[in-house]
């Protein structure tokens, strides 16, 4: 039996690593976030992504039976801010 897959869905979030001293690591973490997008959508644009964050995006298929399958993960790093 094939699984046909309904939406995708999309879960991200973002850290930022510093040094402000040697040894002494900080952590900066984004905000998590959620959407589902539907399997006829070809484009996503995501704009609250915050500058210098590494992303990590795992995105998974929801099949009509209302299971998802297992995600696949996308890290992206932004831009250094202004």
């Amino acid at each position: 039996m094939q699984r046909v897959s309904l939406t995708v869905q999309v879960e991200y979030d973002g850290r930022r690593q510093t040094q402000n001293e040697p040894g002494v690591a900080e952590t900066t973490i984004a905000a998590s976030n959620n959407f589902y997008v539907a399997k006829e959508e070809h484009v996503r644009y995501v704009d609250d992504l915050l500058p210098d964050f590494i992303y990590t995006f795992n995105i998974s298929a929801k099949f009509l039976d209302g299971t998802f399958g297992p995600p696949t993960s996308l890290r992206v790093e932004t831009s250094p801010g202004k």
